[in-house]
């Protein structure tokens, strides 16, 4: 017979530690790798203890197992996930040993209307819970390339305005220079006003010492 008192106690212990945990994940905004393979590591024991407390490998829900193998895969590390899928087989084993075939409770076996119908529930369950998942996981990745891609957009805008920045730092350097000159030039032609002599004549002087060439010396 099939003990219900200690399966009606493994669902309340279970119920009661995911509640607590619930509370805590709203003060908490996320659970750190040891956290994550404590949870999945409880989790996996409660489900192994129900399988061999009603039937072992004979409950159909026992498909449940490769949900588990699934989760670890996904969520953790490689050289935890490969612990906890060995852990997944030392569970799958034990279940295997506690094989017993399901019975009513006035001790009759189930026909096999019921027990294909608890395989079609417990297979339907299993894909739904996978789908569930493996859909919260995509739009988890997503959402995280989203915020990538946007990062990288913004570091390359951020990249052209400095690049922009520094160009522009540069030419405001060159047109110091020449411009302020100009502006000391048009300062001292304002305040003397026979510059343009002094420039008329610096040029004449420059021009007689540099002499024009004979016209029989042009070669074309």
């Amino acid at each position: 017979a099939v003990p219900y008192q200690w399966s009606v106690a493994t669902v309340i212990v279970v119920a009661v530690f995911n509640l607590v945990e619930l509370l805590g994940a709203r003060q908490r905004r996320r659970h750190g790798r040891y956290a994550v393979a404590g949870h999945l590591a409880f989790d996996l024991g409660a489900f192994t203890l129900l399988i061999v407390l009603t039937g072992g490998l004979a409950n159909p829900f026992a498909v449940l197992f490769m949900l588990h193998a699934s989760l670890v895969s996904l969520v953790l590390p490689f050289r935890p996930a490969v612990v906890g899928c060995v852990a997944v087989i030392l569970a799958i084993a034990a279940a295997w040993a506690a094989y017993a075939p399901l019975r009513h409770l006035d001790g009759t076996p189930f026909d096999g209307a019921l027990a294909l119908g608890s395989s079609l529930g417990a297979y339907a369950l299993a894909a739904l819970i996978t789908a569930w998942f493996g859909a919260r996981v995509v739009r988890l990745v997503r959402s995280q390339d989203h915020l990538l891609h946007e990062a990288a957009r913004q570091a390359a805008t951020a990249e052209t305005l400095l690049r922009l920045g520094s160009v522009a730092a540069g030419a405001a350097h060159e047109l110091a220079g020449p411009l302020s000159t100009i502006a000391v030039i048009a300062g001292e032609m304002r305040r003397a006003p026979t510059a343009s002599a002094t420039s008329l004549t610096i040029t004449t002087s420059c021009s007689r010492r540099q002499p024009w060439p004979a016209a029989g010396s042009w070669r074309w």
